[in-house]
């Protein structure tokens, strides 16, 4: 291997051999923190904690534990999902052959580095904001890290906001570029972070060009392994399908590629590790020249035909039990957010009559109090937005706001959308804004008590503690409670629905709330691709904006061929 040259084929057996390792080390040391996690909850009277009982971790002596805990998380996966792989590839750069023990050991000893405000600077970047950029080396704990899509949309629709948004952003990136090598100087050369931060920015300063064009040679080069990888590892799939022209031979081929597509996307992040660490390497030692270093693939073809034949099996079971295991028929139900979401004026008699029209299982509504104790349907803190008035529901009376238009729709009363909805679909009445307390419960449910709805009706909010006390004082009351943040197992919470902010439903999660006999709901999924795949995620329902391009989503799903059934249950 010539000096500043760099071949992919040769480092892959040893570093997908130590991104085995330190996976397992990574679960482990999971295991371990979550275990504690969990005991330290249960000791305060808690199932999770989530984004309405956040001032438990700062006001408990098991919070501030559990807080010291989840930072030891960040610092496990630096020293096990990045030392590891950069110790690796800087010695098989060299041509050196790595020890295991000797590594882990290396790993583990430079997180000592780490351990002050620079270094937890760092840590953060890492976990939290390289994600967001997309520019440095990521934790696999986080990279798929991104802004709530609720939190995303008033961005995107504020052109202030996606401005700053946008700065801010360049700025982080800016920062990440220039200290791309940070972690390097900490892991191959014992340097402190603010030696280490220093001599990075300098690196990129004089070389950034170099850098840039040596990262898109990667970029490319890497996409042309992995199209060959799928083209040469397919053909023998691809010979079995065109002989037996079924669909047992379909799916397997499917799986076959299946199986290619993951392990290259595996193997993406410890290939981009070695050329970040090739290039720190050659910009920091003036004789360095890599190294021939000899790796079987022996082992590697034989897990190859193994795991291929596996597959037989597998592709056989799926063939025989189809309809079973990847249903044709979409059972998640579609509540309407707001209203009627975007198909008419928002949280109006005319909006939930238009959700109803659609076919909508459910409506979703906010609720506010007026300043005379009565409650008005608005989603803002005022009617900036939706009336054009910069004034508050708790500011005015109910007659003021009755005067109010939206959309050339009058602004509605909780009394008046109950009427709307009953005997037609199931209200979702959200406790929102300044003035959601246990008065407002206590409000809400006496009008759906006298509108005889305890069926039809669903008190919610992002207030666990709100949701807590109408669970306990009105057992007859059903409850949902939303969140966009949790951690533990919120299918204990106490609600008889739980709605998850799509970007942190997990297939577990989904799991867990229907073990608990409990009702999942997802919001808000409103692009096409979102609502595909929360409508296959098995939830009970999704809260959107758009009901009309749900529905067409659902004709569509519903005629599938088996081969995109199987398709989207593995990779939605």
């Amino acid at each position: 291997m010539s000096k500043n040259k760099l071949s992919f084929l040769r480092p892959l057996p040893v570093l997908f051999r130590y991104q085995l390792i330190a996976g397992v080390l990574l679960w482990l040391c999971m295991m371990a923190i979550n275990t504690a996690n969990t005991w330290l909850m249960r000791s305060a009277g808690k199932a999770a904690v989530s984004a309405g009982d956040f001032r438990f971790l700062f006001t408990t002596w098991q919070g501030w534990l559990m807080i010291l805990f989840f930072l030891s998380v960040f610092f496990v996966y630096t020293a096990f999902d990045l030392n590891v792989m950069i110790l690796v590839s800087d010695r098989v750069l060299k041509g050196e052959k790595p020890v295991c023990r000797t590594i882990l050991k290396e790993a583990v000893t430079r997180i000592g580095r780490l351990m002050n405000l620079d270094g937890l600077a760092v840590v953060i970047y890492i976990g939290l904001l390289a994600p967001l950029t997309g520019v440095g080396v990521t934790i696999s704990l986080t990279n798929t890290l991104a802004v709530p899509n609720f939190i995303r949309s008033v961005i995107d629709s504020t052109p202030l906001y996606s401005v700053l948004y946008a700065v801010v952003l360049f700025i982080f990136a800016l920062i990440g570029f220039l200290h791309i090598f940070t972690l390097h100087g900490i892991v191959l050369d014992d340097m402190t972070v603010s030696d280490s931060r220093k001599q990075s920015d300098q690196i990129i300063r004089a070389n950034w060009r170099d850098y840039l064009k040596n990262n898109a040679v990667f970029t490319i080069r890497l996409g042309l392994m992995i199209l060959a990888a799928i083209v040469i590892l397919s053909m023998i799939p691809t010979v079995v399908l065109l002989w037996f022209k079924n669909q047992l031979a379909q799916i397997y081929l499917f799986l076959f590629l299946s199986m290619t597509v993951s392990l290259s996307a595996v193997l993406a992040s410890p290939l981009y590790i070695l050329e970040i660490t090739y290039l720190y390497d050659n910009y920091t030692e003036a004789d360095f020249v890599i190294r021939q270093h000899h790796n079987s693939w022996i082992m590697v073809a034989l897990l190859l035909v193994v795991v291929s034949a596996a597959l037989f099996p597998v592709a056989m079971l799926f063939d025989t039990f189809a309809d079973a295991l990847f249903p044709p028929v979409i059972e998640t139900a579609i509540i309407a957010h707001r209203g009627g979401g975007v198909e008419a004026p928002e949280n109006t008699v005319a909006g939930l009559n238009k959700a109803v029209e659609l076919g909508a299982w459910g409506s979703e509504i906010d609720i506010q109090r007026t300043k005379d104790g009565k409650y008005v349907v608005n989603h803002d803190s005022t009617f900036a937005r939706t009336a054009g008035v910069d004034a508050a529901p708790e500011e005015l009376t109910l007659a003021e706001a009755k005067k109010l238009q939206v959309d050339g729709e009058p602004v509605a009363t909780l009394e008046e959308m109950c009427d709307a909805a009953k005997g037609k679909i199931i209200l979702f009445i959200e406790l929102k804004g300044a003035t959601a307390d246990r008065q407002m419960a206590d409000d809400a449910v006496r009008v759906v008590r006298e509108k005889h709805m305890e069926d039809e009706a669903v008190l919610i909010s992002l207030k666990y503690d709100l949701i807590s006390y109408v669970e306990d004082t009105y057992p007859d009351i059903n409850t949902g409670y939303l969140t966009f943040l949790s951690y533990g197992n919120a299918a204990e919470l106490h609600c008889d629905y739980i709605g998850f902010e799509e970007r942190i439903i997990s297939q577990e999660a989904v799991n867990a709330v229907h073990n608990a006999k409990k009702k999942m709901l997802v919001w808000t999924p409103n692009t096409p691709s979102g609502q595909k795949k929360y409508l296959l995620s098995g939830a009970d329902a999704i809260i959107t904006d758009k009901i009309s391009q749900a529905n067409r989503i659902i004709a569509g799903l519903e005629e599938r061929s088996i081969i995109e059934r199987i398709i989207d249950k593995l990779f939605e």
